[in-house]
């Protein structure tokens, strides 16, 4: 599991309450979205969905 050190900045989106963060972890390709209230949403890039796809053909 990834702990995104590695980030890059992508922009903000202005929203009512504030500004909405975009983030992008250079290590697995997530993007990060930190919204006004502090609260952090995660959404999978391409290298964590082949991340889990490599791993899961090891398994079987």
């Amino acid at each position: 599991m990834c702990d995104h050190r590695n980030l890059v900045y992508l922009g903000s989106q202005k929203t009512e309450g504030g500004y909405n963060q975009y983030l992008k972890c250079l290590d697995c390709g997530a993007v990060l979205i930190r919204l006004p209230t502090g609260k952090t949403y995660q959404v999978g890039g391409i290298k964590s969905e082949e991340k889990v796809s490599a791993s899961a053909q090891l398994k079987a």
